[in-house]
């Protein structure tokens, strides 16, 4: 998102009016954009404009009041170096988990996180609260892990690396009212490479980068049928996996 380039379409009018521009702290690279029912929630999760000690910077748009808010200000690493985040919408709150290592460890691009932070955003009360950390299993899983909001819980996959994956992946749900993780069923090995790369909930099973899906009430997978003309892999299109409420979609990736 760069200031002055967003925009709203109005489906009753067909048409599109222009946003005003965000809080200049918001950086141009700032993504990704959560929908919390009422406003518009825009983090620096790719860390565009780092702030001291590690924070995280947002802004938050209204589009009934047609205006921008900053963010209150984030907790801090404690010192740490950040490594990177993941950011998600949970029914009530923006969770948002920050990997860092030691200063003078290995390079960020190689090295599994020496902790991780996690942090809960309250828009209505406009307030951050820590919450507890992972263990430490859960913690280098979740750094090279997709996750996404299921209605009651968090549901972590790990994306894979290889054909066949080695070891079995993880998988996980967080409860944020609990704070507490609980593995589930290991993501099926069989199945094309980047099977947790994208994740969408349809609102009664997790699917998988359009190539398995998990049912949270049964806790288990199974590898979905593929699409009829196109390859996983091999040539065939990248697809990004698009979650209605009911189904999902794929949706080819340019490129």
């Amino acid at each position: 998102m760069r200031p002055g380039d967003g925009l709203a379409y109005d489906p009753a009018r067909d048409a599109w009016r222009r946003l005003p521009a965000p809080p200049r702290s918001l950086p141009a690279s700032a993504g990704p954009a959560l929908w919390t029912g009422r406003e518009l929630l825009v983090v620096d999760a790719e860390g565009g404009r780092p702030l001291p000690g590690g924070g995280i910077g947002g802004a938050a748009y209204d589009p009934v009041a047609d205006r921008w808010r900053p963010l209150a200000p984030s907790p801090r690493l404690g010192g740490g170096q950040l490594l990177g985040r993941t950011v998600v919408w949970a029914g009530t709150r923006l969770l948002v988990w920050s990997f860092w290592t030691r200063p003078g460890g290995p390079a960020p691009t190689s090295a599994d996180p020496d902790g991780v932070a996690l942090w809960a955003y309250d828009p209505p009360a406009d307030r951050w609260t820590a919450l507890a950390a992972p263990s430490g299993p859960v913690r280098s899983s979740l750094a090279r892990a997709s996750l996404a909001w299921a209605g009651r819980e968090v549901l972590a996959v790990q994306n894979t690396t290889q054909i066949p994956p080695d070891p079995p992946r993880f998988g996980g749900r967080y409860d944020p009212d609990s704070d507490r993780w609980t593995p589930i069923a290991a993501p099926p090995q069989r199945v094309p490479y980047g099977v947790g790369s994208a994740l969408v909930w349809t609102g009664a099973a997790l699917v998988a980068n359009g190539a398995a899906a998990y049912d949270p009430a049964a806790d288990r997978w199974w590898r979905l049928p593929a699409p009829g003309g196109w390859s996983r892999v091999g040539g065939g299109p990248m697809v990004r996996p698009v979650g209605t409420g009911r189904m999902a979609m794929l949706v080819p990736e340019p490129g």
